[in-house]
């Protein structure tokens, strides 16, 4: 009864490991590219909102509009830069819009170099993502390996315990029934790796269940009705 006990229990612990955590690896040059871009599109439909009411009504203004809307979905206008654009427009203040041409230019420099940054911390991150799920795998494999080598080797030893009381002792059931428990306990390593090890594993069980019962009656039977003369001296 130990045997299959042992060999269950063990599978069980098996199946029962908890997974690993999934890897997280954050990215911090691509939230601030995120930002950046989010920043540059508020400024777009800001300006946009700035220059609609000088569009004649129509199509025109209709497709400014619509833009306005579409940018609006990504990141809304400011309001007060609204107003820097209004007034630039009212006072026709060239000097204040080559300003703001010069400050987009160099936005759009950061932005381009921010890109490449978390383009590049992103490829570093899938390297080191790769090279931490192959090492946690590594491990899990060891220690699985070595779970499967020490029910190797306890079912080997159940194994020849069961040889020795089929060939030494009257009990022959019983040491063929240690013989298959040790077969049991050395297969496990094919059932473990097996696709079809959940229903492996509730067949050990009900065995073990059933076996228990059967047991219990035959004890049951020798204890309280079987005569003493019957009984194996």
């Amino acid at each position: 009864m130990r045997y299959f006990l042992l060999t269950v229990l063990a599978l069980s612990g098996c199946s029962t490991v908890s997974q690993p955590a999934p890897i997280i690896l954050e990215n911090n040059e691509k939230d601030i590219y995120i930002k950046q871009v989010e920043q540059t599109v508020s400024e777009s439909a800001s300006a946009l909102v700035a220059v609609s009411p000088q569009i004649p009504d129509g199509i025109p203004r209709e497709l400014v509009q619509n833009q306005i809307d579409r940018l609006s979905g990504i990141s809304k206008p400011s309001v007060s830069t609204v107003e820097v654009f209004k007034k630039i427009i009212s006072t026709n203040d060239k000097e204040a819009l080559q300003a703001q041409d010069k400050k987009a230019d160099k936005a759009d420099s950061e932005l381009s170099k921010l890109k490449a940054s978390a383009e590049a911390k992103d490829k570093e991150l899938s390297i080191e993502k790769a090279i931490r799920a192959d090492t946690e795998a590594k491990l899990e494999r060891a220690s699985k390996d070595k779970i499967l080598w020490m029910l190797s080797c306890v079912g080997a030893g159940i194994g020849v315990i069961g040889l020795l009381v089929m060939v030494f002792t009257p009990f022959k059931v019983k040491g063929g029934m240690l013989i298959a428990g040790g077969s049991l306990a050395v297969s496990s390593a094919w059932i473990l790796d097996s696709k079809w090890f959940g229903v492996i594993l509730g067949t050990a069980v009900a065995i073990v269940v059933g076996d228990c019962l059967i047991m219990f009656v035959v004890w049951t039977h020798d204890k309280f009705f079987k005569k003493p003369e019957d009984k194996v001296t």
